[in-house]
């Protein structure tokens, strides 16, 4: 049985933005590649031995950089690619909110039931992800999956069997964060539960918690 570690890439220029990405290929910005080098010490504590990615950017620069320094095996997944969010792809949250608040909200809330303009729903999302997760499942030994979000919330979903839930695309959007989710820790006190890495100022200087 494996151990499964999921990680949220380094920042693009529309993270920075707070603008949605969905499944645009967008590079590791500046800013993300200073993070990204004050991550990879803390993803080095969990000695993965393989990592699975995106082959979309900002998840590819990440994923290649991280397994570059801790030569580690890479294998990218094209069922791994995040959420196709159709026409609010580009914008900004902000945005979005002012002109379809209550779509927005409950898509946030209850991403089951309503599907962006133009873009993927849930449902078909989880028919490709599923298999790709449970193949990782079977392997033996740590497994990394580097995804962003919301791609990143459904698979936590799928692999602990909770509800599911889009907030944290509006939350934490500047964090690479790395997080223990499979076993699922027994408390949220778990060392390995979670961990996060910002290059903004934060009240405890920028440090891992």
């Amino acid at each position: 049985m494996s151990e499964i570690i999921l990680i949220k890439p380094a920042a693009s220029n529309f993270k920075e933005q707070n603008r949605v990405l969905g499944n645009l290929d967008l590079p590791v910005s500046e800013e993300g590649q200073e993070e990204l080098a004050k991550a990879i010490p803390l993803i080095k504590e969990y000695d993965l031995d393989t990592l699975y990615s995106s082959p979309c950017n900002p998840c590819k620069d990440s994923s290649e950089i991280i397994a570059d320094k801790l030569d580690i095996s890479l294998k990218e997944k094209n069922s791994l690619k995040n959420f196709d969010l159709g026409l609010w792809q580009g914008l900004q949250i902000d945005e979005i909110r002012r002109k379809q608040p209550k779509v927005f909200k409950q898509w946030l809330e209850n991403p089951e039931t309503i599907c962006p303009p133009e873009g993927e729903s849930v449902e078909d999302a989880v028919k490709r992800v599923k298999k790709t997760v449970a193949k990782i499942k079977k392997r033996k030994g740590r497994c990394g999956i580097i995804v962003s979000e919301p791609l990143a919330s459904l698979i936590r979903s799928i692999v602990q069997e909770t509800d599911l839930s889009f907030q944290s695309l509006v939350q934490n959007n500047h964090e690479i964060t790395v997080e223990k989710i499979y076993p699922v820790p027994e408390t949220s006190n778990d060392k390995n539960c979670k961990n996060k890495v910002s290059s903004k100022k934060t009240d405890n200087g920028g440090k891992t918690s």
